[in-house]
């Protein structure tokens, strides 16, 4: 299975529509139109769906670099929000800083523009993947 296939495979992130704008090698660029429905309490995009973006961005980044029969989960992440996130897009960039034989350390970050200016920065998230192998 491509990294690419094993992005989209995830449900939960079609179902949130979580589009795939750049997987190259170490590299994952994402974007998400926020739905109502999305939203917190305040109208700004709930952090769990913040959180979601980045982490599964993370996730691309180092699926990108993995050898046949290998996979990725999350172990842990860390989040730090900057400014509350308002629409209509959020847009991700995330990329993984390490690769090992069994963990890999990624960090992504979460915009309000395309141009991933710092000005339109919303959150970070650094992130620790364990990198397994698959069952046959």
């Amino acid at each position: 299975m491509t990294a690419r296939e094993m992005f989209l495979r995830a449900s939960f992130i079609r179902w949130m529509g979580v589009e795939l704008v750049t997987l190259a090698e170490g590299v994952c660029e994402t974007k998400l139109a926020l739905g109502a429905d999305m939203l917190q309490q305040d109208g700004f995009a709930h952090a769990g769906i913040v959180t979601t973006l980045a982490d599964h961005s993370c996730g691309g980044a180092v699926g990108s670099l993995l050898k046949p029969g290998e996979h990725v989960l999350t172990a842990e992440f860390k989040s730090t929000f900057v400014r509350a996130a308002k629409g209509p897009e959020l847009y991700c960039r995330a990329r993984c800083f390490k690769r090992g034989r069994s963990l890999a350390f990624a960090e992504a970050s979460v915009f309000s523009s395309p141009d991933y200016d710092e000005a339109s920065l919303l959150a970070t998230l650094s992130s620790t993947l364990a990198i397994r192998r698959l069952e046959s």
